[in-house]
């Protein structure tokens, strides 16, 4: 967990992982370095045997397969199920210091690479959703990101 000072971060403790070091030190007793190494024992398991699970900040979302042809209606192409994340710890660093656009275009990317990694590709109208904000915003943040030479594999401009 990151510490400012001495204080927890608040949004840290809301985790999964600390929820289960917390029931290891208070619904079984142990201590809480014996209840760190269980957690971490516990989240290593679940990796190596489970690891097409969603993470923290992440959601399971329908793309594209990115085989299906550019001009093929949506309605007739398979999709597939990728795990995208939508927030991650490094989005509160971007957000501080370079604001909410570069945060949008930072997630465009990681949303983008994920999808194509997984055998998927987001439309404009999925980052759209997504991000909650307009296909028109996603679309001037894609020609931006473009013109300064970052890759944003998206339905009918990958290939």
């Amino acid at each position: 967990m990151s510490k400012r000072g001495d204080k927890t971060d608040r949004i840290d403790i809301k985790t999964s992982e600390n929820q289960l070091r917390q029931e290891f030190i208070h619904g079984f007793g142990y201590p809480p370095k014996i209840a760190d190494e269980l957690v971490k024992t516990v989240i290593q398991h679940l990796e190596s045997n489970c690891g097409n699970l969603r993470k923290e900040g992440q959601i399971i979302y329908e793309a594209v397969a990115k085989e299906e042809p550019v001009g093929k209606s949506l309605k007739k192409c398979k999709v597939v199920p990728v795990r995208l994340t939508l927030f991650a710890k490094e989005d509160r660093d971007i957000l501080k210091k370079k604001g909410r656009q570069a945060l949008r275009r930072h997630r465009i990317v990681r949303m983008c690479q994920e999808a194509l990694e997984q055998g998927g590709l987001l439309t404009q109208e999925d980052l759209g959703q997504l991000l909650t904000t307009s296909v028109r915003t996603v679309r001037g943040d894609i020609a931006y990101l473009r013109r300064t030479g970052v890759t944003v594999p998206t339905r009918g401009s990958h290939r």
